[in-house]
């Protein structure tokens, strides 16, 4: 079965039927020669439909708006177990027929989705069998080919042609994650997309609402959940007041952070312990070496500890999150090491016309690190803390 606007469509066997939804009166519609796998219906009340060949493949008929069939099929797509057709989408704007198909492939026992582009001109269909040409995404915050993409759909978000899809994730945590994206669409077959869903598990069945609004479920390996995106003010408007949920969500988060909060802090350790245990065990050892006046060579060799930790971690603190997140001012060849320059070098002017002389060498140091991670953690620091 399939729905229209004011149609319902079903199908038996070769058989094509058509149901008034206002007095149920049915009517058959198209007689195929073999069996009819499924009917996919346009805004324009055109429709595609899914004729079976074989055991592996399927013809693809277009109807044009009265449900006349137009000529001859005009594509081949496999209907396999192991490699098939998985949904279709298509329009028919400035006379030309545009059609993305979904392509699900198991080998080995690991699944794997394409998308496939079909077109030409609505005088054209069916005077030959038409190659499909592979589209390929790329995630334009990360740079990154999207893998697996799958249930594309062609709607208009602002009078602009795009596909809407799903994914795998790429951000910080998805792991596995299936997210939605929207690309502009054009002749191309490398498009550039941008992630839009706010959810963190699987997504499917992405749907335009409205020419500013869309649906999808997400399924967490438990229960599917209707989720939505808007750019309608009002909608936007309406999604803000709070709810049960809403203080429920925040509560969870608010834990959340504490204990991430908690574990960066831990994790932090390792960037001081090393200027930390060369005071304490100088002091328990050799405390004479701090009641000096002036400033001595522990203190500065505590620092010098402290500025060449940073190094060691910083290629992994700017990962993937980081060149997501960041600005591109942060992120030009060699920033990494640039930027802790920068930081080390104010801090050292800082430490410099800010120490106080009757501060001993802990007090000294400490001041150094406490100025050091100040200008990190607001500098780059919300680019990199990030643990969930």
């Amino acid at each position: 079965m399939s729905a229209a606007m004011n149609s319902v469509y079903f199908w038996n066997k070769e058989n094509l039927f058509s149901l008034n939804p206002a007095d149920l009166s049915m009517k058959e519609v198209f007689s195929f020669s073999n069996e009819i796998l499924d009917f996919y219906i346009g805004n324009s009340g055109s429709a595609v439909v899914q004729v079976r060949i074989d055991d592996g493949h399927s013809h693809l008929y277009y109807m044009d708006d009265t449900l006349q069939v137009v000529k001859d099929p005009f594509a081949i797509v496999n209907t396999a177990t192991n490699h098939h057709i998985n949904g279709l989408t298509f329009t028919t704007d400035n006379n030309q027929l545009t059609l993305l198909y979904n392509e699900e492939m198991r080998a080995q026992g690991t699944l794997s989705y394409k998308i496939f582009k079909l077109q030409t001109p609505i005088d054209g269909i069916g005077s030959s069998i038409l190659k499909p040409t592979k589209i390929d995404f790329t995630n334009e915050m990360s740079g990154g080919k999207l893998q697996s993409p799958r249930t594309a759909q062609l709607l208009s978000i602002t009078g602009e042609k795009s596909i809407l899809f799903t994914s795998e994730g790429h951000r910080v945590g998805d792991e596995n994650a299936i997210s939605l994206y929207v690309a502009p669409f054009s002749d191309s077959n490398q498009l550039t997309a941008a992630p839009v869903s706010t959810t963190k598990h699987f997504s499917y069945f992405p749907l335009q609402l409205t020419d500013e609004s869309i649906a999808w479920l997400d399924y967490d390996g438990d229960t599917y959940e209707l989720y939505g995106a808007s750019q309608d003010a009002q909608v936007v408007a309406s999604s803000t007041e709070w709810s049960k949920r809403s203080v429920k969500e925040a509560v969870n988060n608010s834990i959340l952070m504490i204990f991430s909060s908690i574990i960066t802090i831990m994790v932090s350790f390792y960037w001081v312990l090393p200027s930390l245990f060369l005071l304490i065990l100088l002091y328990i050892f050799k405390p004479n070496i701090f009641e000096k006046e002036e400033i001595n060579w522990v203190e500065y060799a505590s620092i010098i500890m402290f500025l060449v930790m940073p190094i060691t971690f910083i290629t992994k603190a700017m990962g993937d999150y980081f060149y997501f997140a960041a600005p591109e001012y942060l992120m030009f060849s060699g920033s990494e090491y640039i930027v802790l320059l920068v930081i080390s070098a104010i801090t050292s002017l800082i430490w410099k016309f800010g120490r106080d002389p009757d501060w001993g060498t802990f007090g000294g140091v400490f001041y150094f690190m406490g100025i050091y991670i100040l200008l990190y953690a607001t500098s780059i620091g919300p680019y990199i803390f990030n643990l969930f």
